[in-house]
């Protein structure tokens, strides 16, 4: 999904009518207010610091919240201001500098910034002092993962060790693998230990992760089911078998039915062949994520254990073909 459709249109069309009813107020604190409306409009789509089950923000959401609302009032009175020195191209400095896919990058890069270690520790703390297995400590664990992620304070641990493709396959392993840990394992977080950073707790993870996902690649990697685009650049003899098709119609097939009925608990929609022929087509964890609804560590830790386990039986179907 682009960042386009991420700002609803609709949110978008409002922001327009609101920014040009904006110079046509003469009362410096009702044109604030108008303002402040704009802003709250932008963040409805907000990638961080949503609501639990529809209730108030508090405590370092609602700080968080505060800020990016703040920095984004900022940011469109001086677009304001500079579309009114400009008479003439005022409707177009408005709209076409406001556009959808600018707001959308535009609050994705103030929270970054606002996302600093102190925040994190704070989200961190958070979800500690929420009760094990509630819903409330799985809602501040989501917003913690997210905010991880959108900070860009993760590390890249060993990069020079290996060559860039197999890097970025092991790295994204291990920071799902990462997160995962630091779901199941955040009442181990100690906020004086690691300097007192808490992406130094996280960080300390995904080095030894990354390690771990390489081993594992070598020790599966005959097993490994690749993508579509993988084996399009693989030039193969001719009269031999193309590995991709054989393996997409053994998914779809499914003769035992043991790929359909293997799905993450609860959500039968979410089988194993579903998955695999999304990632077999090239598409990314987050786009799986979005489709299905569910937190791409879950996808990845079901994905990637089945896909084990399922590897001899794959093994033995390509060697009908050989």
């Amino acid at each position: 999904m682009s960042s386009v459709n991420k700002f609803e249109q609709e949110r978008h069309q409002l922001v327009k009518e609101l920014l040009l009813e904006v110079p046509t107020i003469n009362n410096n604190q009702q044109r604030l207010l108008a303002i402040n409306q704009i802003a709250a409009t932008i963040l409805r789509s907000r990638p961080l610091c949503r609501r639990f089950n529809g209730t108030p923000l508090n405590g370092v959401y609602q700080e968080i919240y505060l800020q990016a609302k703040k920095q984004i009032t900022n940011h469109i009175s001086q677009y304001l201001i500079l579309s009114e020195s400009h008479e003439e191209t005022k409707l177009n400095l408005n709209i076409k500098q406001l556009a959808p896919g600018y707001l959308y990058e535009l609050q994705t890069s103030i929270f970054q910034k606002i996302l600093d270690d102190e925040q994190l520790k704070k989200m961190g703390l958070a979800a500690q002092s929420f009760l094990i297995n509630s819903e409330l400590r799985t809602y501040a664990l989501t917003e913690l993962v997210r905010a991880i992620k959108l900070s860009g304070r993760l590390c890249r641990p060993h990069v020079q060790k290996f060559s860039a493709n197999l890097y970025q396959t092991i790295y994204e392993e291990a920071v799902t693998e990462t997160l995962c840990y630091v779901c199941l394992n955040i009442d181990l977080y100690d906020p004086n230990r690691g300097n007192k950073k808490f992406i130094n707790w996280v960080n300390f993870k995904l080095d030894k992760s990354v390690l771990k996902c390489y081993e594992r690649h070598n020790r599966y990697a005959k097993f490994e089911i690749p993508s579509s685009q993988i084996l399009e650049q693989t030039k193969q003899p001719e009269n031999v078998p193309d590995i991709s098709q054989i393996i997409r119609e053994y998914l779809i097939q499914d003769p035992d039915d043991i790929f359909l009925t293997t799905h993450i608990r609860n959500r039968s929609d979410a089988n194993f062949t579903k998955i695999a022929l999304a990632k077999f087509s090239g598409q990314s964890w987050e786009n799986i994520s979005q489709q299905l609804d569910i937190p791409v560590p879950t996808l990845s830790s079901f994905y990637n254990r089945w896909c084990r386990r399922f590897a001899p039986l794959l093994n033995t179907e390509l060697k009908k073909y050989f």
